[in-house]
């Protein structure tokens, strides 16, 4: 019922994101990327059907294993939301690093628009991508399933709440909270932005650990990648990278490039025709610090 609840309050929200889009004349819809979008959000829901199974009896599995228990009191929930926000951060920082993972969380950055019907695009092949394995520190501490579903249930709905074009800066919540201005900058594909703000719910993770850059009118955001895929059949959109790493995998010599081709940063290739994210950001960095020394 809850989840029932929650796609009523989802359609709803997208109802109204494109009246105010359309009344304020800002392009935030096509009918082809919101129809993707649409798709691979129900063969995601497929997925989960057919495989969701497995990881909760895996999870269940390890909850009869493990001799602690957290309880199911406030502290407890608390306790096991902060630490699976952390879990989270973690999890989708892997998803920007190795590529056996982007190649499914591409999935989520290859709409060039942003907004509500973005938060729906979803991976086919999440679960080949193992994110799952992020939460077994919290199993294994004894977390209730009960809370699990909670939390669970809420960072959906948070989450889904910050793709979001309209919303402005937040004030003072934008030093707390994952605020829609943090996440548009995580789905920009200019190099001031790439691969910044992984957090859930809570920004305090990328303070933390070097990962923040704030929205800038002077750059706006340019969603996509950065090679975008440029299609918008559905099957392109979920099998783009994993096929490239099959065609890749083709081409390997000695044990190095079997290894980068499946956990090497997404970007990188045998023949150095291709930049990771990495590289780009230090020419870009090169680039602006040569342009402030020359206006000097």
């Amino acid at each position: 019922m809850r989840f029932y609840y929650l796609v009523i309050g989802m359609t709803l929200a997208i109802g109204l994101e494109m009246a105010v889009s359309w009344l304020k004349g800002r392009p935030g819809y096509t009918v082809k990327d919101t129809a993707t979008n649409l798709v691979m959000s129900f063969g995601e829901a497929a997925s989960v059907v057919l495989l969701g199974g497995f990881v909760y009896k895996f999870y269940g599995l390890l909850s009869e294993l493990t001799p602690f228990e957290l309880g199911t009191g406030a502290l407890a929930f608390i306790l096991c939301f902060v630490v699976d926000d952390f879990l989270y951060y973690w999890g989708h920082r892997f998803s920007h690093k190795i590529r056996w993972m982007w190649a499914s969380h591409v999935v989520h950055h290859s709409s060039e628009k942003f907004n509500l019907t973005v938060a729906i695009r979803q991976p086919w092949t999440a679960h080949l991508s193992l994110t799952f394995i992020v939460s077994v520190p919290l199993v294994l501490a004894g977390m209730d399933p009960a809370i699990m579903a909670s939390i669970n249930f809420f960072t959906v709905t948070y989450q889904y709440s910050v793709h979001t074009e309209l919303v402005p800066k937040l004030g003072p919540l934008e030093y707390v909270l994952v605020t829609p201005s943090h996440h548009r900058v995580h789905h920009g594909s200019n190099p001031r932005y790439l691969d910044m703000n992984y957090g859930g719910t809570l920004i305090f993770w990328d303070k933390l650990f070097g990962t923040f850059v704030e929205e800038n009118d002077e750059d706006p955001v340019k969603f996509g990648l950065v090679q975008n895929i440029g299609s918008h059949n559905p099957f392109r959109v979920a099998f783009t990278v994993w096929w490239d790493i099959l065609r890749d995998m083709g081409k390997l010599e000695g044990w190095r490039h079997p290894v980068m081709t499946l956990f090497g940063p997404p970007g990188w290739s045998i023949d150095g025709t291709n930049k990771t994210s990495r590289q780009i950001k230090e020419e870009w960095a090169a680039e602006q610090e040569q342009e402030r020394a020359a206006a000097e």
